[in-house]
Formats: structure tokens, sequence, C-alpha cells
């Protein structure tokens, strides 16, 4: 991961304690950090998935703005597990606007595109290849935290549970 990316998410985690965990100890808040990063990179890997190639910036922005909106707007008192509800507002709000952020992705790729038609910019293709990178290395990152996430074990069926044969 970049430097410049886990200092973003080093501020969006001192965000969400500040805003959302005032009355959890610290404790509880770095019990539920990795879950809170994996609701936070999880935008990365639906824009990876999808083709779509946002600025840091941009996808920064609009995870700050996410959070404003469930401050302003959601239930928080009455929440139990603030890290599962953060992730479920995230994906609520990617299926809502998904396809606006598809067009935005298509008009600034044929914009840039016919650009570079005209003439090669190697600062714009730069930024470009950056902009790649910051999604890319986000993506990379919520698949390696979604996949060490502990999954409850099924539970053993009881003996007396089961039915017999004869």
């Amino acid at each position: 991961m970049t430097e410049d990316t886990q200092v973003e998410l080093d501020a969006l985690l001192k965000n969400i304690r500040s805003q959302f965990y005032t009355e959890a100890t610290a404790k509880k808040f770095f019990q539920d950090r990795n879950v809170l990063l994996v609701a936070i990179t999880w935008p990365a890997s639906w824009l990876k998935h999808r083709g779509v190639t946002w600025s840091a910036e941009r996808y920064f922005q609009t995870i700050r703005e996410l959070l404003q909106e469930i401050k302003r707007h959601g239930a928080t008192g009455e929440i139990q597990y603030f890290p599962g509800y953060l992730l479920k507002c995230v994906q609520d709000h990617f299926a809502h606007n998904s396809d606006t952020y598809c067009d935005e992705a298509k008009r600034t790729r044929s914009a840039f595109d016919m650009a570079l038609g005209r003439v090669m910019n190697a600062s714009k293709l730069a930024e470009v290849r950056a902009a790649e990178q910051t999604v890319d290395v986000l993506a990379e990152a919520h698949r390696m935290l979604a996949s060490t996430r502990r999954r409850p074990k099924a539970r053993p069926a009881k003996s007396d549970d089961q039915l017999s044969l004869l």
C-alpha cells in the first residue's frame, strides 16, 4: 500500500473514531478496526470489478461524504454493530448510484481517449495510471482484509436431531 493511501485510510479511521466511537473504549474501536477497513475499501473492489477508475481524491471524498450522511441521517444510536452498518450503507449507496458512477467513468474515459488521440500528454497519462493504482491498491487491500475475516463455524448436528434410518 502506498504511503499516501495509508495516510488517507488512517485519517478516515480517525474521523470514524471521533464521530461514531465517542462512547466506546479504545479496545472496542481497535476490535472493529479491520471490519471498518473492509467497509472503507469495499468501494475499490466494486469500482475495479466494473472497470471504473477514480482518483484517490475522488474516492476518499466520496467515503467522507458517506460518513457525513450517516452522521446526519443514520440512526447511529440504535446500531449494535457499527462496522456492519457502515458496510451495509456503503454497499447500498453504490448499488443506488451505480448507473451514475459508471456513466461518469464512461464520459471521462471517452474524453480522455479523444484527447489522447489528438495529442499524447505524458503527464495526463501518468495521472490516469496513478488513479488506477489507487483503486487497484485499495481493491487488493479489501480482498486481503475480507479473506482474513473469521467466519462462524458450522455447529455439528446433535445426535438426537438426526432422523433414524430404522
